[in-house]
């Protein structure tokens, strides 16, 4: 009965129903502390788990990673360790995926990167899931670790795993934020004919991403005008982002005159960095992506 309120969202009929049970048992604690979470009422999520442990009662699986969702969004960090402690006492994650893919997110999105891959390197090969490396991939690749994220593709296939449209997702952020621009074509061309996985608007936004940040702009304009979508406001903001930054102000009022088609209210200065930045800042960054690419290049070229 509670977790049939909980799927209703009746939070203060499952709270109240909750009270009344004069015997809770780590089930119940767990369905109304999801519900919390479900809600986006993560303070209350943790004080719930706070209570539950007063009682004696030990964490499950199930447990750890709703509460670890509530970790994950409230910046608990402090709780999520103290879990990572208690299961690896336990040995609960090498053999356990799904635990260890809540800890790859909570650890990589506060910038504990080295945290997030020995959880995911402490995980038995035979029980690591795709869900895992992506988790991992998306966490490489906001962190600027490029390299690392796109080998994480041939070690899954390694595996006899299968790369899905998010795996792509993140190895194409992650081509993007190292500007891997040859390896992000590659992996971007080889999605369908290789993989099976037909490219969508977030693909499409992160080659756009991609060229933009390398510089590219007039192959990113090229690739929008072939995609066989329709370009959203998404993709047209990252194009006019690069050329603000790159200062291609033909390119930028082009994207500019597309972004109006999509939103009568549009204004440059609001939607874009641009406003942040003044002539003389977008140079500096400009200068150093510059710098980057040629770095890159050369790198390459004495290898």
């Amino acid at each position: 009965m509670l977790s049939g309120y909980a799927r209703a969202g009746e939070i203060d009929v499952a709270q109240r129903l909750f009270d009344e049970m004069p015997n809770k048992d780590l089930v119940a604690w767990t369905v109304l502390i999801g519900v919390y979470v479900q809600a986006g009422r993560y303070n209350e999520a943790l004080r719930l788990f706070e209570e539950m442990e007063a009682t004696g009662l030990e964490a499950d699986e199930v447990t750890v990673v709703t509460v670890l969702s509530a970790c994950l969004q409230h910046g608990a960090i402090g709780l999520a360790k103290r879990l990572h402690r208690h299961m690896n006492q336990n040995g609960l994650i090498s053999r356990n995926a799904r635990v260890a893919t809540s800890f790859v997110h909570i650890y990589a999105k506060h910038g504990c990167i080295q945290t997030a891959m020995d959880v995911f390197r402490g995980v038995c090969d035979e029980f690591k899931t795709v869900e895992l490396f992506n988790a991992m991939i998306h966490g490489l690749a906001h962190h600027g670790y490029g390299d690392k994220a796109i080998s994480l593709l041939d070690e899954m296939e390694s595996l006899g795993l299968h790369p899905d449209e998010t795996t792509f997702v993140g190895a194409l952020c992650a081509c993007s934020r190292s500007c891997l621009v040859m390896q992000g074509r590659e992996m971007f061309n080889s999605m369908l004919d290789k993989y099976g996985v037909k490219p969508d608007a977030k693909h499409y936004a992160c080659m756009v991403d991609l060229l933009g940040r390398a510089g590219q702009l007039d192959d990113a304009y090229r690739f929008i005008q072939n995609m066989p979508c329709e370009a959203n406001h998404v993709i047209w903001s990252s194009l006019l982002t690069a050329c603000k930054i790159h200062g291609n102000n033909k390119i930028r009022k082009l994207a500019e005159k597309q972004l109006l088609k999509l939103d009568t209210t549009y204004k440059p200065e609001k939607l874009t960095l641009s406003g942040l930045f003044s002539d003389e800042k977008r140079k500096e960054v400009a200068a150093r992506v510059r710098k980057v690419i040629r770095c890159k290049s050369e790198h390459r070229q004495t290898r």
